[in-house]
């Protein structure tokens, strides 16, 4: 008989792949994949449990660790990212009810649950791709790159948070695939002005790196101490290792976090300029599909102004909801009321290229790709007189503009000609208006999501931001609470003061430290007076994200 001579076999050396424990019961893993997700869409912006981002993705880095293959990673990234957007977009049902459009009840449920479920669901599916990533990536859960045979495994702490911000943040929400990138981790820090200070340095994306890697060492430290061999990708040598590795991470950032909140509180902005914000809380789409008068719509706005008595007037997105240079009685009182009372007007309408020309002066316009019916601001000087019309450029897929792909469906299935939605055409250049006051950049309802757009109007000299919403075909006031926490965080990263106006509310002024300064209340008419300031200066996180985004 031969003798076989044993070896005990090391389990850690093993590539993370070839180690696997038996699977637990599919249905209880997706349940917990789902139940995970959702607990972290509670630290969504409205519902304010901010300090569930800091722990919330773990589950999901220990199920894509422990996944068989790739497909199950998917799945499970995909049951995790429906549940958190299900939460975190849950404003989108406040569609309901739809009965200005003729819609029964029932009717009405149906459609505004399909389309939170369709928009949750695409960016759901970014979270599978997210964890098909990293389940092809060989990761260890040292902070120093390890080699296991001839496999060299990275960093997790590194790859995770990398591969996070780089596919979530930009390239799987990117434009031109349709994406929208609403639900960003670091929007639920809004609240916490010891932690987004920093945002003027590394700016928002960077504060969501920060998340992503706390949640990857924590998730470290679990499978250290766990033993399990689903979970090897993620364990370090030793259960001390990975207590360490932990503490000095949070060590470094609480230090960063106490350096930069130190350093905002040295500093004083001056707020010396009146602003008025006028919010108007008209639903015009219900009173266009009534067969209204159109011009009944910009009532409430125009009395509005002419009971402002501070020198810079912010209305909202579509404050007039149409060309306004196609109706010179509108444009005609608006002039006077400007000349009259001394005011320094800003508010949203729309704008044609066919109607270039202010009835009082000629005002220049920002140049779009072609003749066609733009979102737009305008500002209307003290003197009456017109400055330049910005047009929107990040224009909202299907509700704004058709995409490519519903027009290949479109003419696939042969679908009637009714089927057609608004098609806008988007603005190329930020756009400043120099007004007495000072220079203002405005922005529209989502472009406040872009960091690189409220940074490249600065760069264009905004010295105060201004943000036009109007989310009036929506019943939640948790889209505006949103849009306030994605302006807070612009604020800090450029160190501007924003006023940002919302047809229904809340509107908001926000301090450069990102202090909620004023917030009206929702579904209400009111004339908010504040004040703000103006501020030239560009930020570390300005300049060094301008030269990577030309870069």
């Amino acid at each position: 008989m031969i003798g076989v001579a044993s070896k005990s076999i090391d389990i850690t050396r093993l590539p993370s792949r070839v180690v696997h424990e038996t699977s637990p019961n599919n249905l209880i893993v997706c349940t917990v994949s789902v139940f995970s997700g959702a607990v972290l869409g509670l630290s969504a912006p409205g519902f304010d449990q901010w300090y569930l981002a800091w722990v919330g993705l773990v589950p999901l880095i220990l199920l894509c660790s422990s996944s068989k293959n790739l497909k199950q990673a998917f799945l499970r990234g995909l049951l995790f990212g429906a549940g958190y957007e299900m939460f975190y977009l849950n404003w989108i049902f406040g569609l309901h009810p739809l009965d200005w459009l003729g819609f029964n009840p029932w009717q009405s449920c149906l459609l505004a649950f399909g389309a939170l479920f369709v928009w949750a669901m695409q960016q759901a599916l970014l979270v599978g791709i997210f964890a098909v990533f990293c389940r092809l990536i060989p990761m260890t859960g040292s902070i120093l790159p390890e080699k296991s045979g001839q496999l060299w495994r990275i960093p997790a702490v590194m790859v995770i948070p990398a591969v996070w911000v780089l596919w979530m943040n930009k390239l799987g929400n990117a434009h031109f695939l349709c994406g929208v990138p609403w639900g960003m981790l670091e929007y639920s820090q809004y609240k916490q002005l010891f932690v987004i200070q920093i945002a003027s340095i590394i700016g928002g994306i960077g504060i969501g790196f920060l998340i992503v890697a706390h949640n990857a060492l924590l998730a470290s430290l679990i499978a250290t101490y766990s033993g399990s061999a689903g979970f090897q990708s993620l364990a370090t040598g030793c259960r001390t290792k990975a207590v360490m590795q932990l503490g000095v991470f949070i060590a470094i950032v609480l230090l960063a976090f106490t350096l930069s909140y130190r350093a905002v509180c040295q500093v004083n902005w001056p707020a010396n300029q009146a602003v008025s914000i006028l919010q108007g809380n008209v639903n015009f789409n219900m009173l266009l599909s009534k067969q209204k008068v159109i011009n009944q719509a910009d009532i409430p706005f125009l009395n509005l102004i002419s009971k402002c008595s501070q020198s810079l007037c912010v209305g909202t997105e579509n404050a007039l909801p149409y060309d306004l240079y196609a109706a010179p009685q509108t444009c005609k009182l608006l002039a006077d009321t400007a000349k009259r009372r001394k005011l320094n007007i800003v508010l949203g309408c729309l704008h044609s290229e066919e109607n270039r020309n202010f009835p009082t002066t000629s005002a220049p316009v920002l140049p779009v790709s072609n003749s066609s019916r733009c979102n737009s601001a305008i500002a209307i000087a003290a003197d009456g007189s017109a400055l330049n019309i910005y047009h929107k450029r990040f224009l909202v897929p299907i509700s704004e503009y058709t995409p490519q792909f519903f027009q290949l469906l479109k003419s696939a299935f042969n679908l009637p000609s009714q089927w057609r939605v608004k098609s806008l055409v988007s603005g190329q250049e930020p756009g400043v208006f120099k007004l007495s006051c000072g220079s203002v950049a405005p922005l529209i309802c989502v472009e406040c999501m872009s960091p690189e757009l409220a940074a490249s109007s600065v760069r264009a000299g905004g010295e105060l931001l201004i943000t036009l919403g109007d989310p009036s075909f929506l019943h939640d006031a948790m889209v505006g609470r949103q849009m306030i926490a994605f302006n807070v965080l612009r604020a800090v990263e450029n160190r501007r003061f924003v006023a940002f106006a919302c047809n229904t509310g809340p509107s908001a002024i926000i301090d450069p430290a990102g202090r909620i300064v004023l917030q009206s209340q929702h579904g209400k008419v009111e004339l908010m007076s504040g004040k703000v300031g103006f501020n030239s200066e560009l930020t570390p996180f300005c300049r060094w994200f301008s030269a990577l985004v030309r870069f």
